[in-house]
């Protein structure tokens, strides 16, 4: 260890440690490359991520105001059958008294009838 380098290796031995610092240093430079991809990339994930709750969200509030809307419609479907139904139930009613008021009619003039019959009337 006391021997001293010659010149000559000194200076190989400078270039082999500039070449290996070289090498190390254009490494670096890729590396650091590489982590502003995976970074920019994270940024983006993370982008997407808020944007689909957001839309999750959105969806959500769809289906609740989609599900009100039907039972609204349900609901106003029951109205208009009821409203459909109301001249139907009221010309039922007329035909009913129209029918009990003819048949009171005949009943009326089939007992009178009798009863002039039976008077001699």
């Amino acid at each position: 260890m006391d021997t001293p380098v010659s010149m000559g290796m000194h200076q190989e031995f400078k270039e082999a440690m500039q070449a290996k610092v070289e090498k190390l240093e254009a490494e670096d430079r890729r590396l650091n490359e590489r982590l502003k991809i995976v970074e920019e990339t994270g940024k983006q994930i993370s982008q997407m991520n808020v944007t689909l709750q957001k839309q999750s969200d959105n969806i959500a509030e769809l289906s609740k105001s989609i599900s009100s809307m039907v039972e609204v419609q349900e609901a106003e479907g029951k109205r208009i059958k009821d409203l459909e139904d109301a001249p139907i139930k009221t010309l039922n009613t007329v035909k009913v008294a129209i029918i009990t008021g003819i048949c009171s009619c005949g009943a009326t003039a089939v007992v009178s009838a009798i009863i002039a019959a039976v008077t001699g009337g």
